[in-house]
């Protein structure tokens, strides 16, 4: 079983955690490029990209299917967020 990915996770949360936002997407997308399937990953990058105001984040996690794991009522919330900045940035709502 490969590990790598893991370091990059923690890396990227610790990064976000800091407030260091730009980092934190930098090591999330080279990870989420690297290990594709894996959505723990996946879930992190949309994470930083909502942080750093990404509409690609609503449409990263609109194309993954996340299954219920512990934690797993945050997915909504980031989901509910991202498509709350999506419809900012597109003037139907005003934040």
């Amino acid at each position: 079983m490969e590990k790598g990915w893991r370091y990059g996770k923690l890396l990227a949360q610790e990064y976000l955690a800091q407030g260091h936002l730009q980092e934190a997407l930098m090591i999330a997308t080279k990870y989420h490029q690297d290990y594709p399937a894996n959505d723990g990953v996946a879930f992190l990058l949309a994470k930083c990209m909502i942080e750093n105001k990404y509409e690609a984040a609503y449409t990263l996690l609109m194309s993954k299917t996340f299954l219920p794991n512990e934690g797993s009522t945050e997915g909504a919330v980031f989901v509910s967020r991202s498509d709350a900045d999506a419809a900012s940035d597109t003037g139907y709502v005003q934040k």
